[in-house]
C-alpha cells in the first residue's frame, strides 16, 4: 500500500504532506495513489502515525479494526523510533531492508529493495521452499536481509535492525448445523452483496475478472447483478481443448451482464516482452502469469486507476479445515525434483520451522495477495478480493462440510441461477499447464543451458544439482517434457532475485 525510506535522524522533523509524499527530511512514506485507497497523518506530543488504508463506505457491526480492511500504520517519535503495524488481511503485500547507513526501506515491489539490501545473501530454507514449491506464509524471503511483514505482525527499527513481533493465533470458527429452512445459497449471495457495498469504486473503472472458474463467477454475477451491463468483464485465454471449453463458459457467464468483455491470448511466462525478461521485476513472489495479467488489464483498465475485483479467496473460504481432510501440508506430497541438490532437499526439513502463528485469512490466500498484487498495481488497479472479506470467511468456516465439499456453495449457486451442466461442473480442470509448457520449452530451457554453461548463483552456491539439471533439459529437448517440468520457472525466478540482489 505504500513506499517508504525513513532514516531516524530525520524524524526530529515535522511530517508534511508534499502532494504525493508524507516527508520529514529526506524520508518519505508514499501511499500508493488509487481512489480506492486513503490516507491520514495523525500528531500527538508523543510522535506522528501515517495510516494507509482501504476505503470503507460502512463499517460492520461489532467489526475489529483488524478485520475490517487492509491497512498499515506507520508510527515515528522525534527520538528516532519507528515501527510499522500491518492489518489481518493485507491485500497488498510489504517487504522491509535496513540498509547499511541504518535506513529503513519498505515496498509492496520485493524488487524496490535490491539497491537497499546490506548483503545479497540468501535464505537457505526459504530458497529451499521456493525451488521445490513448499510455499509458506513467513516473515522469510529468499533474500535474508528483506522480510516479510506478515499479517497483524509489528515491525520496529531499534539499533539498526528491524525486530518483528507477531501477534497471537487467530480465531476460527467450527460448522454449525443448518436450522430447519435455512438457505445457505442466499445468505451467501447477500454476504456478498454485503461486502462488495462496503468498498469504494467507479462503476467505469471497474474490471472484473472472469475467468470461467466457479469463484470469479460468483463475484462475476453479484457485480453485474448490482450494475447490469455497467462494467468491464476480462480474463486471460489459454489454449487448445480446455480453451474451447473455457470460452463457452465465459459467454455464458459474461453475455447481456457487462458493458463490454476483454478477453486475451494468455502471453506466457518469461516472454521477450513481459516484466521479467525486461528487468521490470525480479521478484520471486510473483504470479508466474503476471505477463498474462498485464496484457488483460492494459487491455480492460480506462485509461486511469482503476479496480479489480478477482475470485481469489474461494477456494480457501469453502476449504475443508485440516482437522476436515486427510492431507500434509502442502508441498510434502510433492516429488523432488532432479536438479535439486542434495543440501537442499536437507533444508526442506526445516521447511515448517519457526512459522507464523495461525492468520485470519487463510495462509494460501494471503500468498496468493502477495503474489497476484505487483502486476496489479504496476497497470494502475486495485485489487478488491471480496471472496477473502472476513464475513465470508466466517460465513466459510460455519458451513456444515457437505456444503464445502466439491465447492458445492458454488456450484449449487450456478445451477439455482439456471446455467448449464459443463459450466456448473466442467468435464476438464482448466488451467495453465499448456502455456507453461510453451515458457519452458522455447524461454527457460535456453536460459538455463546458458546458466549451465556461464554459471549462475544457484549453481555455485550449491543449491542445485548441474548434472540432474542438464539431464532434464537434454529430457526435455528430446521432446519428453512433462507436467513438473513447470517447476522450471521457479529457478529461474529465484536465480533473478539472487542476481538482482547480489
Amino acid at each position: 500500500m505504500l513506499t517508504l525510506r525513513l532514516n531516524p535522524a530525520d524524524l526530529a522533523s515535522p511530517w508534511r504532506w508534499d502532494g504525493t509524499s508524507y516527508v520529514a527530511g529526506r524520508s518519505s512514506i508514499t501511499p500508493i495513489h488509487q481512489p480506492a485507497v486513503e490516507h491520514r497523518l495523525d500528531v500527538t506530543c508523543l510522535g506522528a502515525t501515517i495510516t494507509v488504508r482501504e476505503r470503507r463506505t460502512t463499517v460492520p457491526d461489532g467489526a475489529v479494526t483488524s478485520w475490517d480492511r487492509p491497512a498499515v500504520a506507520v508510527s515515528t517519535t522525534p527520538a528516532g523510533e519507528v515501527s510499522i503495524s500491518t492489518s489481518a488481511c493485507p491485500a497488498v503485500p510489504l517487504y522491509a531492508t535496513v540498509s547499511r547507513g541504518g535506513v529503513l526501506h519498505a515496498s509492496w515491489d520485493f524488487s524496490d529493495l535490491a539497491e537497499y539490501a546490506p548483503s545479497g545473501r540468501l535464505h537457505e530454507v526459504e530458497v529451499a521452499r521456493l525451488l521445490a514449491l513448499w510455499l509458506r506464509y513467513t516473515p522469510d524471503t529468499a533474500v535474508a536481509d528483506v522480510v516479510r511483514l506478515t499479517e497483524r505482525s509489528v515491525a520496529s527499527l531499534r539499533d539498526g535492525r528491524l525486530h518483528l513481533a507477531l501477534p497471537v493465533d487467530a480465531e476460527h470458527y467450527a460448522p454449525r448445523q443448518l436450522q430447519p429452512g435455512a438457505d445457505p445459497i442466499g445468505a451467501f449471495e447477500e454476504l456478498l452483496a454485503e461486502a462488495i457495498g462496503r468498498r469504494v469504486y467507479d462503476v467505469d473503472a471497474a474490471v472484473v475478472e472472469v475467468s470461467g472458474g466457479a469463484d470469479s463467477a460468483q463475484v462475476a454475477l453479484s457485480l453485474s447483478a448490482r450494475h447490469p451491463r455497467a462494467l468491464t468483464a476480462a480474463g486471460v485465454l489459454i489454449p487448445g481443448e480446455v480453451g474451447d471449453q473455457q470460452r463457452a463458459r465465459r459467454t455464458a457467464l459474461t453475455a447481456g451482464r457487462f458493458a463490454r468483455d476483454v478477453a486475451v491470448p494468455a502471453l506466457p511466462p518469461l516472454h521477450p516482452a513481459g516484466a521479467r525478461a525486461t528487468g521490470a521485476t525480479c521478484s520471486p513472489y510473483e504470479d508466474p502469469y503476471s505477463e498474462a495479467i498485464t496484457a488483460m488489464l492494459h487491455a480492460a483498465r480506462p485509461g486511469r486507476p482503476a479496480t479489480v475485483w478477482t475470485g481469489t479467496g474461494g477456494d480457501e473460504m469453502l476449504a475443508l479445515s485440516a482437522a476436515e481432510r486427510a492431507q500434509q501440508p502442502i508441498g510434502h506430497d510433492r516429488p523432488l525434483h532432479p536438479w535439486l541438490s542434495s543440501s537442499t532437499v536437507e533444508a526442506l526439513a526445516a521447511a515448517d520451522d519457526d512459522l507464523p502463528p495461525v492468520t485470519l485469512v487463510n495462509e494460501m490466500t494471503l500468498l496468493a495477495f502477495g503474489y497476484r498484487a505487483p502486476a496489479m498495481l504496476r497497470a494502475g488497479c486495485w485489487p478488491f478480493h471480496v471472496l477473502a472479506d472476513p464475513a465470508l470467511i466466517r460465513f466459510g468456516e460455519w458451513l456444515p462440510v457437505e456444503w464445502r465439499q466439491g465447492k458445492r456453495l458454488a456450484r449449487a449457486r450456478l445451477q439455482r441461477k439456471g446455467f448449464a451442466p459443463e459450466v456448473v461442473r466442467p468435464a476438464i480442470s482448466e488451467n495453465f499447464r499448456d502455456v507453461m509448457q510453451a515458457a519452458i520449452i522455447v524461454h527457460a530451457v535456453p536460459w538455463l543451458r546458458l546458466m549451465l554453461a556461464q554459471g549462475g548463483i544457484l549453481l555455485d552456491e550449491g543449491y542445485l544439482d548441474p548434472a540432474g539439471l542438464a539431464a532434464t533439459l537434454d529430457r526435455i529437448e528430446a521432446g519428453g517434457y512433462q507436467e513438473d517440468d513447470g517447476d522450471l520457472f521457479e529457478v529461474l525466478a529465484v536465480e533473478q532475485a539472487a542476481a538482482a540482489f547480489s
